[in-house]
């Protein structure tokens, strides 16, 4: 693995690399499971009333919105930049018995990878803060705005980025599973 010393003098994992050691816990972690019947209300009215279709779920992780979008009777494609993620989003598939078309990829290269255009382009989580860089920012967004139909939906989220950087507690929560202890933290 190779890690990059940033300004402050910390190392640095890659993003791919951070994901792919986070996947085989992710799903724990983040209560995949039960996630399912809080979250379907409301992206089956989402799906209704903008007549989604189609949707690209960039930055999927271990496909939760993806397979929740299949689910619901749209064609979905699901990126992400770690291997170890696309590798669960296709087993979760297979499990539920879910057509869902998986890439790996970066946010960087998509609009130039994909040729299809979609109802839906969603990023939710914390994957687009991973960007840093203010011109790649408007770059990458400019990409999924090629992305979309013309009357398409761009769905994006930064989870509590703000009460992050307003309060800078390290911490942000501990999840307890019988096995393990997830403490989440930013640094």
């Amino acid at each position: 693995m190779a890690l990059k010393v940033n300004e402050s003098g910390n190392t640095e994992i890659p993003v791919a690399e951070f994901y792919d050691g986070l996947a085989p816990d992710y799903d724990l972690m983040t209560g995949f499971e039960k996630r399912f019947v809080k979250d379907r209300p409301f992206f089956r009215v989402l799906v209704e009333k903008h007549k989604i279709r189609s949707a690209l779920d960039v930055g999927c992780g271990t496909g939760f919105h993806s397979l929740l979008l299949a689910q619901l009777g749209i064609e979905v494609t699901a990126v992400d930049i770690s291997e170890a993620m696309i590798q669960r989003v296709e087993e979760h598939a297979k499990q539920l018995q879910l057509k869902v078309k998986v890439l790996k990829e970066s946010f960087q290269n998509l609009s130039s990878v994909l040729k299809d255009r979609y109802d839906m382009v969603l990023s939710l989580g914390n994957s687009l803060a991973h960007i840093l860089n203010e011109k790649e920012m408007e770059d990458i967004l400019g990409g999924f705005r090629r992305l979309l139909n013309s009357k398409g939906l761009l769905f994006i989220q930064i989870l509590n980025y703000d009460r992050i950087l307003l309060e800078r507690e390290r911490i942000q929560s501990t999840r307890e599973t019988p096995d393990k202890t997830f403490v989440r933290f930013y640094d």
